[in-house]
Parts: C-alpha cells; structure tokens; sequence
C-alpha cells in the first residue's frame, strides 16, 4: 500500500524495487500488488500509515461487496428481504472470508464485479444512456485491472462467451440490444486498456 505512492511521487518504476533482493533488485510483476487501492488509499496511508490502512480496508471489504451485490439484487428484484440475502451471500460467503482473514486484498475487495452489472442492468433499464455506459464501465475495469489482473481476465473470458450465446439465444426482438451492449462492453474496454 504505501511502495505504490512512493515510486510514482519519486518517478520510480513501480513494478521494480532495489529496496529488496539487493543489490539486483526484485521485479514486483510476479507478485500480488494492489496498485489501485494503493492510490486510493494514498491519503489514509499517509496519514495513519499502511497497516491501519490495511487493515480497514480487510474490515470494510466484506460490507462494502454486500451493499453492492444488495443493491444489484435490488434492482433486479426490487424487493428488500431477498436482495439483503442475496448481498449478504455474496458479501459474506466463505470464498470472501477465507480471503479477508489472511489479508487477500486482492480478492477480498470484490464489489467491482456486482457494480458492472448494476451499470448493465441500468443501460437495459435505460436509466443511463450508451456514452454513460461506456465511461462507468470502463472506469470499473481499469479499477478492476489494477486491482487484480486474474479477476479481469476472467470476466473478460466470461463476457466473450456469453455475450455471443445471448445473442444466439436471444429472438430476433432482442438480439439488436444485444448487440448494442457488446459494442458499449468493447468500448469500454477499449477505454480501460
């Protein structure tokens, strides 16, 4: 949390560091690294320092995912008692806990992944338009690639097999919609990359 700040308020390299394995230094690709959360949490690191930011940060991503699978289930459902379980599932489930408690940031910060559906489930509503979707979208995935690349390969996978099956899938009414949110999803991938 905190060597991401420092590299690039000092113009180093943050994917290189010759603070470990001197005197030839160390190439931090090969380990797990937050860099999105690192910036973010920039301001309460240097304040309190990174174990404290660590440590709410492991706190407040099981809540944090619920709320944003709640709110997903929400929408979906509009009804509040099964979109509270099905926050709580997700939030909550043992593949979240045995990830928080020994400090998997990178998986245990997983309320990305429910949000990008809500923007979905917003553009098919049509509460925000196409551009809208396409920015939001984008935002979350660059998010979502800084935080943890396996996470973002494995959506990328997901959305390019179902996406094709929807549209196969789908009556004729449907397809055109179909087609239209695989061209805002390339769009926005375009924009995170």
């Amino acid at each position: 949390l905190r060597w991401w700040p420092y590299a690039l308020a000092h113009g180093l390299d943050p994917m290189t560091t010759s603070l470990i394995g001197a005197p030839t230094g160390f190439n931090l690709s090969w380990l797990t690294t937050v860099p999105a959360l690192a910036i973010l949490a920039t301001p309460l690191t240097a304040a309190f320092g990174p174990i404290v930011t660590f440590n709410l940060i492991t706190a407040f991503a099981p809540p944090v995912a619920a709320w944003a699978a709640f709110t997903l289930c929400r929408r979906l459902t509009g009804r509040f008692w099964p979109s509270l379980a099905g926050g709580a599932v997700y939030g909550f489930s043992a593949f979240e806990m045995n990830h928080s408690v020994p400090g998997h940031l990178n998986l245990s910060v997983s309320l990305l992944l429910p949000l990008m559906a809500y923007l979905v489930v917003l553009w098919r509503d049509g509460a925000i338009g196409g551009t809208a979707l396409v920015g939001l979208l984008g935002a979350a995935l660059l998010l979502q690639m800084l935080m943890f690349l396996e996470t973002f390969a494995g959506l990328t996978v997901i959305l390019a097999a179902a996406l094709p099956l929807a549209y196969w899938l789908a009556g004729p009414p449907d397809r055109a919609r179909i087609a239209r949110l695989g061209r805002h999803v390339a769009a926005a991938y375009v924009a995170a990359i």
